[in-house]
C-alpha cells in the first residue's frame, strides 16, 4: 500500500520518510544539502565517481561509486544530484537511469527535456536550496522528463574499460603492423584501415563456409600470410571453418554470447575504431546484416567517441530546428535508438559500394555527393582518406544538419554547398554519388553533366526507367562499363543501384 501513496500516477511521485535517499556528489554542495534532504527522507549514502578519494575525508556515511551503490542498495532510490557543474547533471542522470533509477532530482539543463516537466523539476530543485520542503510537491519521474531517446546503451563497464554497442559502419581493420611484426620484418597484406565491407577476402571466406560461394583462394592466400601459418591449406581451412561453425552455433542458440566476447577496438582520431581483435566476428556480423555490435574499448576511447560537449550542442540545436529524424543512421552512442528514414538502405548501399571497391577504396581521394542521404557517403569516404569532398545540398536546414552531424562525428573538410564552382566542376573526381534519383530528362539537362565526363566512378540509383537513365549517363559521360550492385525495394517500387566506370580504372 505504501507504494500507492508514494506514486501519484505514472508521471509523478512524492517524497516520504519511507523512501531511501542518496546524494550524488560528496563535495561541498552535497554536504551542504545533506541536512535538508535528510529531513525529507533518510540519506543512506553518498554516490561519487571519486569515492575512493572522498572516503578518506568522510567516514560517517557510506561513500560509493554509483555502480557499487546500486549493487548494494538496488535501484528503488531517490537520488539527489548535488554537483556544481549543471552541464554534468545530464550525464549523471543518464547514467543513473541506465542502472534502472527513475527517481532522480537534478537540474534539467538544455533542450533534451519536456519543457513542462523540466520546469517542475527546476521548481523542486529550487525548494531544496531554499529549505522549502513543503513546496516540493509532485516530482516527475526521469523517464517522463526525457524528451528524446538520446541515451547510451552500455552493456557493462569497469574503471578502465567499456563494453557497449557500436555501429559496424565505423569498425575498420587493424591500424598498422604490431611492434613484433615490424621488428621481425614480417610482410603483411595491405589491408590496414579498411572498413569491414572492404575486407573482401575475409567476406569471401565466410561466404564460402556458409554457402559455398566466394573466392576461397584469395582468402587462403591473404589470411595464411597474416597468421604466419606454416600449415597446409587444408589445416588452415579446417581451423577457420571451426571458428565459423562456433560463431554460427552461438548465433543460432545463444546470441548473449557475443556480449561476453565483444570485438576489441581502439579509437582512431579520423573518427572510427580500429579492430584489435575480432575481425572474424566483424565479418560474420556484416554478412548477417547486423548494424550495432558489441565492442570493448578503453574508457578514454569511449569518451573520445562520445564527444560529449559537442553531442550536447548538436542535440540541442537539432531539437531547436526541429530536425530529429535522419536520412541514415548516425553511428554515435547517443543516437543508437534514433530512427532514420533509410535505416537499412544507407548501411546496405554503403557496404555494397565499399565491397565493390575493396582496397581500391583508399585511392578515392576526391568525391561529389548529390543525394538525399545527407552527406552519408561523404562522411564515410573522408574516413577512408578522401580529402576533396563536396556535398551538393540546396536546403539550408539540411545543410545545417549535415554540418552538425559532421561535427558530432569529428569529420572535417566536407564542403556543403548549393553549387560547385566551374573550375571544380570541370576538374577530375575519383567518385560521384548520384543518389538523388534523376530521370533521363534531369540527367540530360543537369548542370553537373561535366562530372560524368571527369569521374573515375559514378555510383547511381535509378528513378523511373533504369535502361533509359543509364543510356543518358553513357551519352553524357565517358564510361565504357557498368556493374549492377543491387536492387532496392521501396514499397511496390524497385530502384536499381549500380556503378559506371572505365575498365582501365578498375
Amino acid at each position: 500500500m505504501k507504494n500507492i501513496k508514494r506514486i501519484v500516477n505514472n508521471s509523478f511521485y512524492l517524497i516520504s520518510k519511507e523512501e531511501n535517499a542518496v546524494i550524488y556528489g560528496a563535495g561541498a554542495l552535497g554536504r551542504q544539502l545533506y541536512l535538508v534532504i535528510n529531513k525529507l527522507c533518510p540519506v543512506i549514502a553518498f554516490f561519487d565517481q571519486n569515492a575512493t578519494k572522498v572516503r578518506k575525508r568522510l567516514t560517517t556515511i557510506p561513500i560509493l561509486t554509483a555502480e557499487e551503490g546500486i549493487k548494494k542498495y538496488g535501484n528503488d532510490l531517490i537520488v539527489f544530484v548535488c554537483i556544481h557543474n549543471a552541464e554534468v547533471h545530464w550525464e549523471v542522470a543518464e547514467k543513473l537511469y541506465s542502472f534502472g533509477v527513475d527517481k532522480i532530482i537534478f537540474l534539467p539543463v538544455g533542450n533534451t527535456y519536456d519543457n513542462g516537466m523540466a520546469l517542475r523539476m527546476l521548481s523542486v530543485y529550487s525548494c531544496l536550496f531554499e529549505d522549502n520542503c513543503a513546496g516540493i510537491g509532485n516530482i516527475p519521474f526521469y523517464s517522463v522528463i526525457r524528451k528524446c531517446p538520446w541515451q547510451e546503451e552500455i552493456i557493462r563497464e569497469t574503471a578502465n574499460f567499456v563494453v557497449t554497442w557500436c555501429s559496424i559502419e565505423i569498425l575498420y581493420t587493424y591500424k598498422e603492423a604490431t611492434q613484433f611484426e615490424k621488428e621481425e620484418k614480417i610482410e603483411l597484406p595491405d589491408i590496414a584501415n579498411l572498413p569491414v565491407p572492404a575486407m573482401r577476402e575475409m567476406l569471401d571466406g565466410y561466404r564460402y563456409f556458409s554457402k559455398g560461394e566466394g573466392n576461397i583462394k584469395e582468402y587462403i592466400s591473404t589470411y595464411m600470410r597474416i597468421e604466419g601459418s606454416f600449415n597446409k591449406e587444408c589445416s588452415f581451412l579446417k581451423r577457420r571453418f571451426s571458428t565459423f561453425q562456433m560463431l554460427e552455433t552461438e548465433w543460432k542458440n545463444n546470441q548473449e554470447y557475443f556480449k561476453f566476447a565483444p570485438i576489441d577496438v581502439s579509437w582512431n582520431e579520423k573518427g572510427y575504431f580500429n579492430i584489435i581483435d575480432g575481425h572474424n566476428r566483424a565479418a560474420f556480423f556484416y554478412l548477417k546484416g547486423v548494424n550495432w555490435v558489441p565492442v570493448r574499448m578503453k574508457r578514454e576511447d569511449y569518451y573520445s567517441w562520445r564527444n560529449q560537449d559537442m553531442a550536447r550542442k548538436v542535440i540541442d540545436e537539432l531539437i531547436q530546428i526541429n530536425e530529429v529524424e535522419f536520412s541514415t543512421p548516425v553511428p554515435h552512442p547517443f543516437f543508437k535508438n534514433i530512427n532514420s528514414k533509410k535505416e537499412n538502405n544507407g548501411i546496405e548501399v554503403l557496404g555494397i559500394i565499399q565491397e565493390f571497391l575493396g582496397r581500391e577504396i583508399r585511392t578515392v581521394k576526391s568525391i561529389v555527393e548529390i543525394s538525399n542521404y545527407e552527406g552519408y557517403f561523404a562522411r564515410n569516404f573522408i574516413r577512408t582518406g578522401a580529402n576533396k569532398v563536396f556535398v551538393i545540398e540546396e536546403s539550408e536546414t539540411i545543410k545545417n544538419k549535415i554540418i552538425l552531424i559532421n561535427q558530432l562525428m569529428q569529420i572535417k573538410s566536407i564542403n556543403v554547398v548549393n553549387v560547385i564552382k566551374k573550375d571544380d566542376l570541370e576538374s577530375e573526381f575519383d567518385a560521384v554519388f548520384l543518389f538523388d534519383k534523376w530521370s533521363e530528362k534531369e540527367i540530360n539537362e543537369s548542370d553537373f553533366t561535366a562530372l560524368f565526363k571527369n569521374s573515375r566512378y559514378l555510383f547511381w540509383e535509378s528513378k523511373n526507367d533504369p535502361l533509359r537513365e543509364k543510356d543518358a549517363i553513357y551519352h553524357q559521360g565517358n564510361y565504357d562499363s557498368y556493374f549492377k550492385l543491387m536492387n532496392k525495394c521501396y514499397g511496390n517500387k524497385v530502384s536499381e543501384i549500380g556503378v559506371f566506370y572505365n575498365r582501365v580504372n578498375k
